[in-house]
């Protein structure tokens, strides 16, 4: 049984593909490097597989397009689900296991991560412009 190689992942762009404001690229960074514990520890690769790195490139073309932009509140805590489920249920994953092993790996991140969750969700963007 012969597999189909998988086509190779994209390098990221700015502009649609990556975000560019300080609070998003910080938010993306958290993710790689929870990723990156997820993948080590359970894949046991030293840099993210190939479906890390998709979930990875899918993540930021998600956060590059996000309507709250840099007012974006965590995404346990947003109202617009803008990740599919089969992915959002993956992240879920991923922040579950890496979560509580950031704050030794990476505490400057995981602190911001936790600072994040404190502020309240704007309303969604729609909304608040008809009131």
């Amino acid at each position: 049984m012969s597999s189909t190689p998988l086509p190779p992942v994209l390098p990221l762009r700015s502009g649609r593909d990556r975000p560019n404001t300080p609070r998003l690229l910080r938010e993306l960074r958290t993710l790689e490097v929870m990723t990156e514990i997820y993948c080590r520890d359970q894949h046991g690769r030293e840099t993210p597989c190939e479906r890390c790195r998709e979930l990875l490139n899918y993540a930021a073309k998600r956060l590059a397009v996000c309507p709250f932009g840099e007012d974006k509140p965590v995404c346990a805590k947003c109202q617009i689900h803008c990740y599919g489920p089969a992915s959002r249920e993956e992240v879920r994953i991923i922040m579950r296991y890496a979560g509580p092993r950031m704050m030794l790996r990476h505490p400057w991140l995981a602190l911001g991560h936790l600072l994040d969750k404190r502020y309240p969700a704007p309303a969604k963007p729609r909304a608040r412009q008809r009131a």
